[in-house]
């Protein structure tokens, strides 16, 4: 059977833009590795893919996120997607 590469990871939370109480990564947990693929609960494996978990952060719902940490998790996200090379596909874990 073929493997297939996959890279893991995302972000998660409730946004009211009503709010006037900003989210930042202080209101983040982040998981990673094997607490990632525990999450999602899926057996990769038996399927032939391999997975590649970069992070995914979670947060309760709140305001806003705060313009500078979502940019800063997103360009944490993107190189680390682009230090693994080439992969077969990405699976995004979004909500918000």
């Amino acid at each position: 059977m073929a493997i297939n590469k996959i890279a893991v990871g995302g972000i998660s939370t409730e946004c009211s833009t009503y709010s006037p109480l900003y989210q930042n990564e202080s209101d983040f947990v982040s998981l990673q590795g094997q607490t990632l693929l525990d999450l999602i609960g899926f057996p990769f494996y038996d399927y032939g893919i391999e997975t590649y978990p970069i992070f995914f952060n979670k947060s309760v719902p709140g305001g806003p996120i705060e313009s500078q940490y979502f940019r800063q998790t997103k360009n944490k996200f993107i190189a680390e997607l682009e230090s693994l090379g080439t992969l077969d596909g990405v699976l995004l874990i979004m909500h918000g």
